[in-house]
């Protein structure tokens, strides 16, 4: 095989790259300037390295924001906020105990119970009991001992406003189990809950023992306590429980045990005592000072429970109990217990003791009425409490409102006047002393003037149901019942599905011409009292007028029913039977009306004249109407016996001694026609006597009598409807077109 001669390489330094040879590489190519750009902008900037350390606190900065969040919802009581936030939070709280290694320690932590307690309340809050429940309890696995006792506090708390009583009682009692003997005011509050409970079941002995039991033990603490601390020491918090000790004497009082009533009282005022104020205008002073009337408004309050029942009498207990708050420096307190007496003394009608002690209280006052009025006290501060000469008018302004109101209950206007004008004297501005002045115009006729007292005192006091409701009369008895519809609307949202003001609504609305409104309000308040008869009464009346005759009888007949003596529903349902034949059921009404009504209004003298108003009396007009029925019907004896009966009461009924005539014509007895004929003469001679004594006493010229039967007044409960009307001599129940006529029926 041929050689091939050897050749040298080839020496260029060419690069066999077409990268190489276009001059990309990393020294660049000449000319470039690929290594003259500045070092901030040939680097990139470093990412930065988060530590463990740094995720641990920005997850638990995260947490307490949420939990914040969660408060601050709480507070403006928007709740479905509340949990979302809570639930955050707990997310949060998670994701630091996976970041923190899942330690033991990190499930135990605060911050962990905190998420956890955030959402338990806010669903206390919302309403959601049961699912608190279930977060409270899946609380109870990783918590110390004394958080667990706060847990199963709440959860307790829960079951009570279930209305769960012993479940409540039992987790009380497991709670209090793992408290140190050191909080002692935590015991306490588990004490007290657990008598709460004893008496929501009705078993005050359980409920006496405990809370005897924790009050006592708060009271020796608190002794023990007081002799452990040196003289320099002052003790501004006393771990003595109030609350308990007033269930205490209200289980007491269930029992109606007196000795351990006013004794647990005694210890309450000498617990009210333990306890100090703060004069500085800080938020803690204030905060002391409203616990403060927390108590004197608790100390009043079992004043006002026990002092009737804890003596042989009422006024003997009120005076046992009003000596021991004076003993004890509580003389506000003796002197509103005075004047609940005096009001107990008034809701027993008892008016002669309720002054006695009002007028005691009132020389107690010390000076004359016209000397604390005009004592120089600025009248811009009455009823602030301000100042001494204040609190002595507003007192007085008491005295004398309920001695006014007292006055009125008498039917003395012109004491009540009076005192009303004392009270304004002491008060200008006091609400009820306003209303006793309206009420004294009222009386006295000047009802434009006791409309603007009344709405003076609305204006001061927009809650005095009293002034709103005397207000709306007074706008009633003007006419403007507009005005008086809106009073009374607003009075109905004040005090709402009152039956008194619903009733007022209706019979308001239909005097201002809402007829529909006005059935809505009567058939409310017939919803509300189904038992007044008064209130079916006008509710038929508006039936009536409005033409729906059927509800109407359906309305006056359980009007009826609820009140059989009503005689304006007798007579309505005795006029409709009678107009619709039926006198078989307008027979029993009338008779019922005729013992009902009085026997006054006629009777003849010793001298043969008639004395009386009328010629027929109520019960004379029902019984005649009762017998013209029994004639309607064919019951010809009782109709005579009930003639009859008229006659022996009424000797000078010519009505009546008229049918007895014709009754004994037709049964063909002419004796007793004779007399009876006789006596109607008589009875027409009478009363020809009389009517021209009475014409020559006005020096008028005789008329001519008309002997026919006078026709029965137009009662005004009718509302415009006639009632009837009694039949003539002329009839004849005997003749077969004899009816009781168009005179006797109503239109």
């Amino acid at each position: 095989m041929p050689g091939v001669p050897n050749q040298a390489p080839p020496q260029s330094s060419r690069p066999m790259t077409a990268v190489r040879a276009a001059g990309y590489s990393s020294a660049g190519r000449p000319g470039t300037g690929a290594r003259n750009y500045s070092s901030k902008h040939s680097k990139l900037p470093k990412k930065e390295i988060i530590t463990r350390e740094q995720r641990i606190r920005t997850l638990e900065a995260r947490v307490h924001e949420h939990i914040n969040a969660c408060c601050d919802a709480m507070e403006k009581k928007d709740y479905k906020t509340a949990i979302s936030e809570a639930q955050i939070a707990i997310r949060s709280d998670k994701k630091l105990i996976k970041e923190d290694g899942a330690s033991k320690e990190s499930n135990e932590s605060d911050l962990t119970f905190s998420t956890q307690l955030c959402l338990a309340q806010s669903q206390e809050g919302a309403g959601d009991y049961e699912e608190a429940i279930r977060t409270y309890t899946s609380m109870l696995k990783h918590h110390k001992e004394i958080q667990e006792a706060e847990i199963r506090l709440h959860i307790g708390n829960l079951y009570f406003k279930l209305e769960k009583y012993e479940t409540s009682i039992k987790m009380y009692r497991m709670g209090i189990d793992m408290i140190p003997p050191t909080h002692n005011r935590l015991r306490m509050l588990f004490g007290r809950n657990i008598g709460q409970a004893f008496m929501s079941l009705g078993q005050w002995s359980d409920a006496v023992s405990t809370l005897d039991s924790s009050s006592f033990d708060s009271l020796e603490a608190d002794a023990e306590r007081s002799q452990s601390q040196t003289g320099d020491e002052e003790d501004e918090s006393p771990e003595v429980d109030f609350q308990s000790l007033y269930n205490l004497l209200i289980c007491y009082y269930a029992t109606g045990d007196q000795t351990m009533m006013f004794e647990v009282f005694s210890r309450l005022i000498t617990a009210d005592q333990k306890f100090t104020t703060d004069s500085a205008g800080d938020s803690l002073a204030l905060n002391l000072a409203k616990q403060a009337r927390e108590r004197r408004r608790l100390l009043l309050q079992a004043a006002r429970l026990i002092a009737p029942v804890c003596a042989e009498n009422e006024a003997t207990g009120f005076d046992a109990v009003s000596t021991l708050l004076r003993q004890s420096g509580l003389g506000k307190l003796a002197s509103s217990l005075e004047l609940a007496k005096a009001s107990a003394f008034m809701h027993t009608r008892d008016f002669t003791s309720a002054e006695s002690v009002l007028k005691t209280m009132e020389r107690r006052g010390g000076g004359s009425s016209l000397d604390m009025i005009t004592g120089g006290t600025d009248s811009s501060q009455y009823g602030t409490g301000t100042s001494g000469g204040d609190k002595a008018q507003s007192s007085l302004e008491g005295i004398y409102t309920n001695l006014s109101f007292l006055s009125l209950a008498k039917g003395d206007v012109e004491s009540a006047e009076k005192h009303a004008e004392s009270a304004l004297g002491c008060d200008r501005y006091a609400p009820q002393a306003l209303v006793n002045d309206g009420c004294v115009k009222m009386r006295k006729g000047e009802i434009e003037a006791a409309r603007d007292i009344f709405s003076e005192a609305v204006r001061l006091s927009s809650d005095s149901v009293e002034a709103m409701y005397n207000l709306s009369l007074c706008h009633r008895m003007l006419g403007h019942y507009t005005s008086a519809l809106r009073t009374l609307q607003r009075l109905n949202v004040a005090v709402p599905d009152l039956p008194s003001v619903v009733y007022l609504l209706g019979d308001t609305s239909f005097l201002a011409g809402q007829k529909e409104e006005a059935v809505r309000y009567l058939e409310q308040c017939v919803s509300l009292a189904p038992f007044d008869s008064t209130v079916h009464c006008r509710l038929g009346e508006i039936h009536s007028k409005m033409g729906d005759i059927p509800a109407a009888v359906n309305c006056m007949c359980e009007a009826e029913r609820c009140d059989p003596s009503n005689a304006t529903v007798l007579e309505w349902l005795s006029s409709h039977y009678i107009s619709q034949e039926a006198y078989e059921q307008a027979l029993p009404l009338l008779r019922r009306l005729s013992l009902l009504a009085s026997t006054s209004t006629m009777s003849i003298g010793v001298d043969g004249n008639i004395e009386g108003t009328s010629d027929l009396c109520e019960k004379c007009k029902w019984l005649l109407l009762a017998a013209s029925c029994e004639r309607r019907l064919g019951l010809v004896d009782e109709a005579t016996s009930t003639y009859d009966a008229i006659v022996s009461e009424f000797p000078a009924c010519r009505e009546a001694l008229r049918h007895l005539v014709r009754l004994c014509n037709n049964n063909g007895d002419s004796v007793k026609a004779a007399r009876y004929q006789k006596e109607l003469d008589q009875a027409v001679s009478l009363a020809a006597k009389q009517e021209a004594r009475v014409l020559m006493e006005k020096k008028e010229e005789p008329v001519k009598i008309d002997f026919k039967a006078s026709e029965v007044e137009e009662d005004s409960r009718f509302s415009g409807r006639p009632t009837p009307k009694l039949p003539s001599r002329d009839d004849d129940i005997f003749d077969d077109d004899d009816m009781l006529g168009d005179d006797f029926l109503p239109e």
